[in-house]
């Protein structure tokens, strides 16, 4: 099959006349199967979006359909007659420039749309755009009545109005009332004390201190002078300064403090103690220890314990340890150059064990790893970056990976299935191994039309894609014998078939490949439990001429084998079921790539 294509559009959109503007609009599509084969007489479940702007415009109106396929594969719907999902098919503004149809299809029925295609809207019947049609302009008018330009003298009728109202003068007023005229001997019933005008800072001339004059103010202040007691004298109320206090004491117990934690010196602290960080940043300690030389070696953070070991350390003091209470029989010590965990035989048939348990967000518990003094146990993962020397047993119940880094310094884990190595993540390098930039594509006009390596990211975001999907590649990049790290290569047609036959041929060796359960997969993920450790994912695809496709239901990835000028051979694995698939695709697509190694 050269085409991943299985929906095709073969009818415009058609209206039918009303007295209004009408509410729906027809639309076609031939539907077929990933075998190309015509899918007659079967029901497909659509889900169409009226997009403004561009193909990835903003959808305006969303709706679902269920329909069944005639003899001849073909779909017919009325767009506005379905289930809406947002949006009203009234509320389009089809004067607000272009539109664009995308239709989603499930060919099983459902609401698992794994056929997208999106294609402009060209014309725009005229009975829909007739009704945001230009309202007429009053200015284009003739034969218009004059209208009151909203000036008195324009008024006719006018009745007449006293002489105060032609003069605007407060004079021509009769009857005016007697005006204050400001003055203090204006103002009538004036109080005569203190308290009448509410003043209570004044003395009255009763006051026994009436009679104190300046001067005696001032002989005062000249006697007390002469004792000493100049500055002494304040208010009945006054609370001196912090400053002003002299002989403070220095210390906690010259305070009378008994309670507090002291940052100098020896102290034993009793009862329970806790230390509440408030700062939000992850990388400010919350509580620190330090050495004589004012390095730290133990702090809390919030969201984990940090030991620095000094370079170095040999002495007895040295590392971290973890020792039992007779203070001879070490349990763990870590140093810079090791780290040791002792497990000690208790009986002959018993000893004591060092344990790894995984705790999953459920809460339930799984060990990963233990060490008995003649056996070490694996039931998780493995991932090694260098040599592992075993003088004991081995025990291993999940996969061992080892490592790959690529020129831009990405590691890989790798698995050995068969016969063969294989990379088990998909290929991220921006660079051949030789150093040369591979050219980073985003203009989907421009991809479709390469003939020469490049490379990409689904939906142009390297942040959301990259580390967990990797990089698309163009096949003109995968010919170039340079795109794996050294000593690796892409796979050859002939070396994925062997692949496949070892894990029980292509009707179920896509199963073995995929990785379980559905974190990448979109349900049901048919058959998936990555028994091979191959750990395929999901990508997607870049169209040579429709863009992104995908993601979630199909992973695809390059051979070096080519067919001819303008295909090569390449492999794939679908959601909805278990199979390998083997097609000739063309080599403008963009492809995910695993290395095998020489």
């Amino acid at each position: 099959m050269k085409k991943l294509f299985t929906l095709f559009v073969i009818a415009a959109l058609t209206i039918s006349v009303f007295a209004q503007s009408p509410q729906k609009m027809s639309y076609q599509a031939v539907v077929r199967n990933l075998s190309g084969a015509l899918m007659s007489n079967q029901s497909v479940g659509m889900k169409i979006s009226i997009l403004q702007g561009s193909v990835s415009g903003t959808p305006v109106y969303v709706e679902t359909q269920t329909t069944t396929t005639n003899v001849n594969g073909l779909a017919t719907i009325e767009i506005g007659g379905g289930t809406i999902v947002t949006g009203t098919f009234a509320g389009i503004n089809w004067s607000g420039g272009m539109y664009f149809i995308k239709t989603e299809t499930d060919p099983t029925g459902g609401t698992n749309y794994s056929i997208t295609g999106t294609s402009q809207i060209l014309s725009v019947p005229y009975a829909l755009y007739a009704k945001t049609a230009k309202t007429a302009d009053y200015n284009d008018l003739t034969n218009k009545p004059s209208l009151f330009d909203g000036t008195w003298t324009s008024l006719t009728g006018k009745p007449s109005f006293a002489t105060v109202a032609a003069s605007g003068s407060y004079n021509d007023l009769t009857n005016k009332p007697t005006l204050f005229d400001g003055s203090w001997s204006g103002i009538t019933s004036k109080p005569t004390t203190l308290a009448g005008y509410g003043i209570t800072n004044g003395m009255s001339t009763s006051h026994p201190a009436n009679a104190i004059t300046a001067l005696n103010m001032t002989n005062w202040n000249t006697a007390f002078g002469w004792g000493n007691h100049s500055g002494l004298y304040r208010p009945v109320g006054y609370v001196p300064a912090w400053s002003e206090i002299t002989s403070k004491p220095t210390t906690l117990s010259g305070y009378g403090i008994t309670d507090a934690v002291r940052t100098t010196g020896n102290q034993e602290i009793s009862g329970i103690k806790t230390f509440k960080g408030t700062t939000p940043d992850m990388e400010q300690a919350l509580f620190e220890i330090k050495n004589k030389d004012g390095q730290t070696v133990f702090a809390v953070y919030n969201e984990g314990v940090r030991i620095w070991v000094a370079d170095g350390a040999k002495g007895t003091k040295g590392g971290f340890a973890v020792q039992g209470f007779d203070m001879t029989t070490d349990y763990m010590v870590i140093k810079p150059d090791s780290a040791n965990f002792y497990v000690r035989e208790i009986t002959p048939s018993f000893s004591s064990s060092f344990n790894i348990i995984g705790v999953k967000q459920s809460l339930p518990r799984k060990s990963l790893m233990f060490a008995r003094t003649d056996t070490v146990g694996v039931s998780g993962v493995m991932n090694l970056q260098n040599n592992l020397l075993v003088q004991g047993n081995l025990n291993v119940a999940g996969t061992i990976y080892n490592e790959v880094t690529d020129v831009d310094g990405n590691s890989y884990n790798t698995i050995v299935i068969g016969t063969q190595t294989w990379m088990a993540e998909n290929l991220k390098t921006t660079r051949l191994n030789d150093g040369t930039s591979i050219p980073l594509v985003t203009s989907s006009a421009t991809w479709g039309t390469l003939l020469t390596p490049a490379y990409c990211w689904y939906n142009n975001d390297e942040a959301s894609y990259k580390v967990t999907y990797g990089a698309l590649y163009n096949w003109y990049t995968a010919k170039t014998g340079k795109l794996c790290p050294s000593g690796w290569h892409i796979p050859s047609d002939a070396e994925w078939t062997t692949l496949t036959d070892y894990l029980g041929g292509l009707s179920i060796a896509g199963g073995k490949m995929k990785e379980a359960e559905t974190a990448h997969w979109i349900s049901p993920n048919i058959g998936a439990t990555n028994e091979s450790g191959f750990t395929g994912l999901p990508a997607g695809y870049r169209d040579r001429t429709s863009g992104f496709l995908n993601i979630g239901t199909y992973a695809l990835w390059w051979s070096s084998t080519e067919i001819n000028s303008t295909d090569s051979w390449g492999r794939g694995l679908y959601n909805l079921d278990a199979t390998v698939y083997r097609y000739n695709y063309y080599n403008n697509h963009g492809f995910s790539v695993r290395c095998i190694k020489n």
